[in-house]
């Protein structure tokens, strides 16, 4: 997925989004950030599967300026594993009370 915001110069922050993605994510396999040009931000996403990638902007609130979200959703909606449906499985299996590391 590439995702290029204009209007935008590099900054730390920027920079540091790379470092926030966590080896266990299910989606994103690494992501790059760079200057494409003078006043374009470029994000890379390397995906580990096939994605929906839904994208939207937040309005600025409190001590947040504008803000970019993105969403990725199995592109196969069968393939999602949803968390809280998984415990309501064990709960209905009685496996709730299973420890979990």
């Amino acid at each position: 997925v590439v995702v290029d915001i204009e209007d935008v110069n590099l900054n730390s922050v920027l920079k540091g989004m790379a470092a926030q993605i966590r080896a266990d994510d299910p989606f994103i396999k690494s992501a790059r950030v760079g200057q494409f040009d003078p006043q374009t931000v470029r994000m890379v996403f390397e995906l580990k599967q096939n994605v929906k990638p839904q994208l939207f902007a937040l309005a600025p609130v409190a001590g947040f300026k504008e803000r970019l979200v993105m969403d990725l959703y199995p592109a196969n909606a069968q393939d999602m594993q949803d968390p809280l449906l998984a415990l309501l499985e064990d709960y209905n299996k009685g496996d709730l009370e299973k420890q979990v590391p």
